[in-house]
């Protein structure tokens, strides 16, 4: 490797004792190589000329984040093409309502946005019927809410 350019290196396994480098020849190829990580080794030896060991654990780091990042967007890719996203999306919309309308317990935050949103939505704004508007205002739990806003 030595009239080749070093171009970057990381850890290969968990245990940090294997370095894959990557090499670029006078002909702009990169060049793979695999190193074990060992005192007296020319290989490992060399790399250590060009970087330093902090260097190349930073490089794992951001290696393992990209192969990942990659891995998600991959597997995003391919749920999206075979339907799985949207049938998610509306399984947890349809739980997560479930779930709202069957609690014991009113969040009364949540109870306040819900009623903030319905009132931005347009046939209420537009609506003058104050009677509806003034029961949706007052209404104590979700399933109130709901009702008061299906009038309109």
């Amino acid at each position: 490797m030595l009239d080749f350019k070093f171009i970057t290196a990381h850890f290969i396994n968990n245990e940090k004792t294997t370095v894959e480098s990557e090499w670029m020849d006078s002909d702009e190829l990169i060049h793979i190589d695999v190193t074990e990580v060992e005192e007296g080794n020319l290989a490992w030896e060399e790399i250590l000329k060009h970087i330093t060991v902090d260097e190349i654990h930073e490089l794992t780091y951001k290696n393992i984040k990209d192969q990942r990042a990659e891995f998600e967007a991959t597997v995003m890719k391919i749920a999206e093409a075979e339907g799985l996203i949207e049938a998610t999306k509306k399984t947890d919309e349809v739980q997560l309502i479930i779930d709202i309308i069957t609690t014991d317990v009113i969040d009364k935050e949540k109870l306040f946005k819900l009623k903030l949103s319905l009132f931005e939505m347009e046939q209420v704004k537009n609506s003058k019927a104050r009677v509806d508007k003034t029961a949706l205002r007052k209404a104590e739990t979700f399933v109130e809410t709901i009702a008061a806003y299906s009038k309109f």
